[in-house]
C-alpha cells in the first residue's frame, strides 16, 4: 500500500529587494504554491488512474482463470463420463443386433 506524505509549506520570510515592496512578493508564492498544488494533484490523479487500470486488468486475468477453470473441470468431467457412455452406447447396439436376428 502506498503512503503519501504531504509536507506543509512553511511560508518563508519574504525578503524584498531594495524599493520592492514585500506586499507584491505574497501572490507570487502563492501562485507558486498553486502551480505545486496543481502539479501535486494531476501527478496523484495520474497515479490513481494507472493502479485502476492495473486493478481492472488483474480482474479481467482473474476471471478469465476462472474461466478457463471451469472449461477445464467441464472437459475433465466429459472424458471420466466418456468411457461409460461409450460402454452403454455399445450395450444399446448389441441389444438391438440380438432384437433383430
Amino acid at each position: 500500500m502506498y503512503r503519501i506524505f504531504v509536507a506543509m509549506p512553511v511560508l518563508p520570510r519574504l525578503k524584498s529587494a531594495p524599493g520592492q515592496n514585500t506586499k507584491l512578493l505574497l501572490p507570487r508564492y502563492l501562485q507558486n504554491l498553486m502551480a505545486q498544488r496543481d502539479n501535486y494533484l494531476e501527478h496523484s490523479g495520474q497515479e490513481w488512474f494507472n493502479i485502476q487500470a492495473i486493478r481492472d486488468a488483474f480482474q479481467a486475468l482473474k476471471s478469465n482463470v476462472d474461466t478457463i477453470l471451469n472449461v477445464t473441470q467441464r472437459i475433465e468431467y466429459i472424458e471420466e463420463t466418456l468411457p461409460d457412455m461409450q460402454g452403454s452406447i455399445e450395450e444399446m447396439k448389441k441389444q438391438q443386433n440380438k432384437a433383430s436376428q
